[in-house]
């Protein structure tokens, strides 16, 4: 097993945060929530396909059970507010009228911005 999405030997489990990850960022040390363990790839690595790939562009193949599953939990991720990280609580932005742009950002050393 080992961390990311760096050179692997075959065989290697690769492990990373999971979605949910907890209140703080992981630079403060506090363990998270949730990881992701994948044999095939990493999830934010395009160089190779992830076993969470593999299960999206199998999912045509859910029952109708699953699917439904699938919606609830999803509905309660968006409901919660829940995110990878939730530093802050959420508050309504008081922005002017017109156009916005929305510009993602990332940490400069997160392995996601070297891939």
């Amino acid at each position: 097993m080992a961390w990311g999405a760096g050179p692997h030997p075959d065989g290697v489990h690769h492990l990373e945060d999971g979605f949910l990850r907890s209140k703080v960022f992981g630079a403060q040390l506090v363990p998270p929530l949730s990881l992701v363990v994948d044999r095939a790839g990493i999830y934010f690595d395009p160089n190779r396909p992830s076993d969470l790939e593999t299960m999206i562009a199998n999912s045509l193949h859910l029952s109708e059970q699953e699917w439904q599953r699938a919606a609830e939990l999803q509905n309660r991720l968006i409901t919660g507010s829940i995110s990878k990280y939730n530093p802050h609580p959420s508050a309504a932005l008081s922005l002017p009228p017109g156009r916005r742009i929305l510009v993602p950002g990332q940490v400069e050393d997160d392995a996601s911005i070297r891939l």
